[in-house]
């Protein structure tokens, strides 16, 4: 008999913390970059790290209930067990957890806005309507192959273009370009995602754009992904916008030549530790971009 699970770890696994780093390195990078145009003020970098947080375990609890609800996730499922399809937590639970993680965003928000005007409140409702968007709706993005797009533009350009925004105060045309590399790379976390789940996705009635279009579109996507973040550092620097050391982010993004190598050679459950690899990969794309930034 299994051993009872502590709320706080059922609540845990259905933020589905390895994801967080989409939520969390934009956030970084645009911090990053403006503490070299104007001093950060820490409350207001704080709570927009816990907002960019927020609307990505606000948008895996309302996928977890929504997928729920549709019977999408099945117990054969090749991915980490879903909370909801478990029997883990009751619907009311879940919606109670929905309402608070999305309320505390909106206060954040509230308070950014107060400080920062009314761009930023744009993004953080955009960005809460979203997460409800994502999953549940006549034609989910989740489901209509557009969440590529979203997460392209909400954890990469917007994330760090809005960080940017709070602490300086204006948008800068080479934030714009920052923010490109985090939004590719957790849009390599999606694409090695749906191509390992593509069947499952069939089979729920996903319209993944690895399912509409194929696995070498998906394939094809990851890859390039991965090749143009690589370039994004190298292009601030020949603009002028960053000094040499910012190439050592390109330099972080050698080992998805590897990564790459097996999106093209794996399939179902052996993409597992490629999907997660390729997070590492975006942590450790963020740490050296903000290294290479600073020095």
């Amino acid at each position: 008999m299994p051993a009872k699970r502590s709320p706080l770890s059922i609540w845990i696994q259905a933020a589905r913390p390895k994801t967080l780093v989409a939520g969390v390195a934009p956030v970084v990078i645009g911090l990053a970059m403006a503490s070299t145009a104007a001093p950060l003020v820490w409350i207001s970098a704080v709570l927009t790290l816990l907002a960019s947080v927020g609307i990505q375990v606000g948008t895996n609890f309302v996928n977890d209930f929504a997928d729920w609800r549709r019977g999408a996730d099945q117990p054969d499922r090749i991915g980490p067990q879903r909370v909801m399809q478990a029997g883990l937590l009751s619907s009311r639970a879940m919606t109670v957890g929905i309402c608070l993680v999305f309320g505390s965003v909106l206060v954040a928000g509230t308070y950014l806005f107060l400080h920062s005007g009314p761009f930023v409140l744009a993004v953080g409702v955009t960005g809460v309507l979203l997460g409800f968007l994502y999953s549940v709706g006549p034609s989910p993005l989740a489901y209509n192959g557009l969440s590529d797009l979203m997460v392209l533009l909400y954890f990469g350009v917007l994330a760090v273009a809005g960080t940017w925004y709070v602490q300086v105060g204006q948008v800068a045309m080479h934030v714009l370009l920052a923010g490109a590399a985090p939004g590719l790379l957790s849009t390599a976390i999606l694409a090695v995602n749906n191509i390992r789940d593509r069947d499952q996705d069939q089979r729920a009635g996903r319209r993944t754009l690895v399912i509409r279009y194929g696995l070498g579109f998906g394939r094809w996507e990851y890859t390039l992904c991965c090749v143009v973040a690589a370039f994004v550092p190298v292009l601030l620097w020949l603009l002028g916008y960053a000094p040499p050391w910012i190439l050592l982010a390109s330099a972080g993004l050698v080992p998805s030549a590897g990564l790459i190598k097996e999106v093209w050679t794996l399939s179902g459950p052996g993409l597992n530790n490629t999907l997660a690899k390729t997070a590492g990969l975006l942590v450790l794309y963020s740490g050296l971009f903000c290294l290479g930034w600073l020095l």
